[in-house]
């Protein structure tokens, strides 16, 4: 069943990460660190499975932050960081989606054998709850969009040795994300706001309450 579960997530990939990308975010605002909007939180996890309608009476939100903690876990022996990163939530996933549909599994009578197994179970879950029920980042729409544009292209291609020269030198800036391979070259999103706001192009507002 494993290489089904794979197929499954690879599939849906795109809808998924976009899914993430919303919840990661949507409790972060105000938070000083931009690692805390590219991880999920568990109070994040429970924000998702409560628009989604996860929790049953069989399954409540409490065994949703169990999974959120299971997922977290480096190994059996050692706690996590309190947050998922994208491949931490595709487990999330694949164990909310067992865990729901087989809530007695593990219990005795039922050490062994589902009564629904993957990855049947995963399906029903993307098709039922998360894709159809989700919230997905709207930035991701708009870069599909865009990516599709002609006139856009007819802009960029001319432009492409020097914006790749710009991200290379701005990679290497980086030290937590810096490669030695240009072509795997990553920008985190601190240094990516760090060098909007030294272009001029964005910069901080104070807001004082009315």
């Amino acid at each position: 069943w494993e290489e089904e579960v794979f197929k499954l997530l690879q599939r849906n990939g795109s809808e998924l990460l976009s899914i993430f990308t919303y919840y990661s975010k949507s409790g972060s605002a105000g938070s000083a660190s931009a690692w805390a909007a590219e991880t999920m939180q568990q109070t994040e996890l429970v924000d998702l499975a409560l628009d989604c309608g996860l929790a049953t009476r069989e399954f409540p939100i409490a065994r949703v932050q169990n999974v959120f903690e299971r997922a977290d876990q480096t190994d059996d022996r050692k706690g996590g960081d309190n947050s998922l990163e994208f491949h931490e939530f595709l487990e999330a996933v694949v164990m909310l989606a067992f865990h729901r549909a087989n809530p007695r599994f593990g219990l005795v009578g039922h050490e062994h054998e589902a009564s629904i197994p993957l990855p049947g179970c995963l399906e029903s879950l993307l098709q039922k709850n998360l894709l159809a029920k989700a919230k997905q980042d709207s930035l991701v729409k708009v870069k599909k969009m865009i990516e599709k544009e002609p006139s856009v292209h007819s802009v960029l291609r001319p432009l492409k040795r020097k914006l790749t020269e710009s991200f290379v030198t701005v990679c290497k800036r980086d030290s937590t994300m810096a490669a030695k391979d240009p072509k795997s070259c990553r920008m985190s999103l601190d240094m990516f706001c760090h060098d909007l706001s030294l272009r001029a192009v964005t910069k901080d507002i104070v807001v004082s309450p009315t």
